[in-house]
């Protein structure tokens, strides 16, 4: 029971520490959380906490930039047959990475196993996730199906005015039109997500959103300073 309570107490630190930027400490709690279930008997019940430690730690990889040690986390969470559910969020975390490091065709597979009715999602909110992630890919590789998505997923969105979530897609749409010299929408939807960011009151969401307005300005220097700092990131 003690060692349960522990192993309890270790995943919330893991997020707690993940959630106010302690990325190295979230690390540390949640590879001592994993080991401690490696350590106990070999119980049902401690499946789905495995694979909650497991997919934790790749997330803490991906802000790490460390890509494929995330990929391999969730290779392995995969292996455990996750549920259903669980195997939609993997799949599309698997997604994310390739996004990151912009490797879109790739990211565009790993979205299209869940687009396809492979495997079929029946959360309005996981599949609006996996729209705006699919239309964003799809927008990068010029596919014209990826407005479509985009906006199919903030319409889903808007219905249940979860702020944080419409953040991502009004900052989707805003790229969407920039990359296609759209000025004038790029630009409503670039105010719309920094109005969102307001009312979520955090300062990571108002941060982003303006850096929004940063890569649209035509200011030379704005712009020398975006490409140093990409070719930093």
């Amino acid at each position: 029971r003690d060692t349960l309570k522990l192993l309890h107490d270790l995943r919330k630190i893991a997020l707690a520490e993940y959630k106010s930027g302690n990325i190295y400490d979230s690390e540390e709690a949640a590879v001592e959380a994993l080991s401690l279930v490696d350590r106990l008997p070999n119980l049902d019940t401690l499946k789905q906490t495995r694979i909650a430690i497991l997919n934790q730690l790749g997330i803490i990889y991906r802000s790490n930039k460390n890509y494929e040690k995330a990929l391999q986390v969730y290779n392995n969470v995969l292996k455990l047959h996750p549920s259903h559910k669980d195997s939609i969020t993997i799949i599309n975390n698997k997604g994310n990475i390739y996004k990151d490091q912009h490797r879109y065709a790739e990211a565009l597979r790993q979205y299209r196993i869940l687009q396809n009715d492979k495997i079929h999602i029946d959360d309005s909110l996981q599949l609006a996730l996996v729209l705006d992630n699919l239309g964003f890919v799809q927008s990068k590789l010029g596919d014209p199906e990826a407005l479509f998505n985009l906006n199919k997923e903030l319409q889903i969105r808007e219905m249940y005015n979860e702020l944080d979530k419409t953040y991502s897609s009004y900052k989707n749409l805003t790229i969407y039109y920039f990359d296609r010299s759209n000025r004038k929408q790029a630009l409503h939807f670039a105010n719309t997500a920094y109005q969102t960011a307001q009312a979520i009151n955090s300062i990571t969401y108002l941060q982003d959103a303006l850096s929004l307005f940063a890569i649209m300005d035509e200011d030379p220097k704005i712009v020398a300073f975006k490409k140093i700092t990409d070719s930093i990131a």
